[in-house]
């Protein structure tokens, strides 16, 4: 019988006792020995009422008084047992002597807010006595609710038998999704049996249940990511677009020191249909430029372009501004910026395109870099663009191109002179520069920046647009 409907069942009695009480004490003003059997009924009942309520009143705040009231009261069973569980735990805390110790990690999994209580961690024998002790209650709740998920929690806690462990965990998630615990504890277990199906069901449940534990999730499946048997799952689940895919795909790059296994990844999504958005194509690149692999980036980026656009691709991206920037950096990239604006835009004239506006408010700015990665050769260039606006300034904008490796103090190939001024036509602009043969320029970074040298040259105002880019070979 459920806690609901043992309530309901005494509610059920409670009401019928009301109902005889009430007669019995309309006749009994009548017979002063039928008022005191009345009294005495009245009594009875009252008892009744606090022994059938009180146990649920205390269970939770003081699960010993519900249970000297009610013996048998599920909830101060289980509250019971949680309390003893917590005190394991904080044992547990206590005896760590470093942070890898596992319980770190899984505290909040637990479900209960753990903090060094000052008191010397439990003896051996004094943890299987709680144990036990934990044990004896959830089978005592489960035997008032057989459908009580913590109570098989609590004994897959409490047994140090791995398959009974196995058994009541199971048991817990299959009634209550939310026994995050227990599918925290299936979720590594299916880890070392190599049961990958099981390890991405539960998974997927915490992911749904308790984003808290994200972070904690994603690093078991980075850890299993390095396996080819178990990729093979996770593509068949990351194919199905779970809603926890974005953050596992946004994580993996960082996480995985091979990248050729996010390689992997990305490529059998694209296989199977439903291809690397964007943002997760992004944060594969971004990682692997940050780390300085400039051409297994460039390499990849190719390898996703849709056909149209591998095609056309040059040696520098989107040289017109005709299209939105993409989120990855062979395309152009605008950082925030304070008191300034960096944005692609329509030019001003009609029907001419799209060109790169920066404008300024007044006073001190930050300005807003714009940059993209480019992957030239080892060669002789020219880059030219063109430029219109009006920039009032001690020192103006810059644009530069330098070699990546070695940043931020990257080496500088060349830069042009200092943009200010009024334009009110369109304006050429352009550089010459030489790519080194070998490895020490593999990779170049294009950017435009303000050229100021201290706090006085931050002031600057108006507006500027550029547009027309063009890297050729001399």
């Amino acid at each position: 019988m459920t806690n609901g409907h043992r309530r309901s069942r005494d509610r059920t009695i409670i009401g019928r006792l009301s109902a005889k009480s009430g007669r019995a004490l309309s006749s009994a003003r009548q017979n002063p020995l039928r008022l005191a059997l009345v009294s005495a009924m009245g009594v009875g009942l009252g008892w009744l009422v606090l022994k059938s309520t009180l146990p649920y009143v205390f269970a939770r705040s003081d699960p010993d008084i519900a249970l000297a009231l009610s013996p048998a009261n599920p909830d101060a069973l289980i509250a019971r047992a949680e309390a003893l569980r917590k005190r394991l735990l904080e044992s547990a805390l206590a005896a760590e002597k470093s942070p890898a110790n596992p319980i770190a990690g899984l505290r909040e999994a637990a479900g209960v807010t753990l903090e060094p209580t000052g008191r010397k961690p439990l003896t051996d024998d004094e943890r299987a006595a709680l144990s036990k002790e934990i044990a004896d209650l959830a089978r005592r709740a489960l035997a008032e609710g057989p459908l009580n998920a913590t109570a098989y929690r609590l004994l897959g806690e409490a047994t140090t038998n791995r398959d009974e462990t196995r058994k009541f965990m199971a048991a817990a998630v299959r009634l209550s999704k939310r026994e995050a615990t227990a599918a925290f504890w299936l979720l590594n277990d299916s880890f070392e049996q190599k049961n990958f199906a099981a390890a991405l069901d539960y998974a997927d449940i915490l992911y749904r249940t308790r984003p808290e534990l994200t972070s904690y999730v994603t690093a078991f499946l980075t850890g299993m990511a390095g396996l080819p048997e178990f990729r093979t799952h996770l593509l068949d689940e990351l194919a199905k677009n779970p809603e926890w895919r974005p953050k596992l795909m946004a994580d993996l790059p960082e996480a995985l020191d091979d990248p050729q296994i996010t390689l992997a990844l990305l490529t059998g999504l694209r296989d199977r249909g439903t291809p690397p958005t964007e943002k997760e194509l992004a944060a594969y690149l971004n990682r692997l430029v940050s780390t300085g692999r400039i051409d297994l980036a460039y390499d990849a980026w190719l390898r996703f372009l849709p056909p149209a656009e591998a095609d056309q691709a040059g040696l520098v991206t989107n040289p017109g501004f005709d299209t939105p920037p993409r989120d990855h950096p062979f395309d152009w990239q605008i950082a925030r910026g304070a008191n300034a604006l960096a944005e692609i835009v329509p030019r001003p004239e009609p029907g001419g395109g799209g060109a790169l506006h920066v404008s300024f408010g007044s006073g001190r700015v930050r300005f807003p870099e714009v940059s993209q990665i480019l992957m030239l050769p080892a060669g002789k260039y020219r880059l030219s663009g063109s430029y219109r606006g009006s920039i009032v300034a001690r020192r103006g904008l810059v644009w530069q191109i330098a070699c990546t490796r070695g940043a931020p103090k990257a080496r500088a190939l060349s830069e042009t002179a200092n943009i200010m001024g009024e334009a009110k036509n369109w304006q050429t602009f352009e550089m010459t520069f030489d790519v080194p043969p070998g490895n020490t320029c593999v990779g170049q970074k294009l950017r435009l920046f303000h050229d100021k040298r201290s706090a006085s040259e931050e002031l600057i105002r108006g507006e500027i647009w550029f547009d027309d880019f063009k890297i050729a070979r001399e």
